[in-house]
């Protein structure tokens, strides 16, 4: 997951507790884990955002295909958006 904030929440190894909503056309799903933080980039100008790439500890098998329905569900609406040009 990439996760953009004002300020570094972490350095690179350590954990944080997530809590996010998937919502798409047929998925509603509170996602709450721990993930670890495997990169940070910090802005280079004031103001700038920090990204964080986290890597998820666990996820149910539940959370886990919530996940890639909610991945699917943008692919297709990002070919939609763009009238299927490739």
């Amino acid at each position: 997951m990439s996760l953009a904030t004002l300020w570094a929440l972490g350095s690179v190894g350590d954990r944080l507790r997530v809590a996010y909503r998937l919502l798409s056309k047929d998925l509603d799903m509170q996602i709450e884990t721990t993930a670890v933080i495997r990169n940070v980039q910090k802005g280079t100008a004031s103001g700038d955002l920090t990204t964080h790439g986290l890597e998820f500890d666990q996820l149910d098998p539940a959370q886990q295909m919530a996940m890639k329905a909610f991945v699917f569900d943008r692919q297709d609406d990002a070919l939609e958006w763009s009238h299927g040009a490739r």
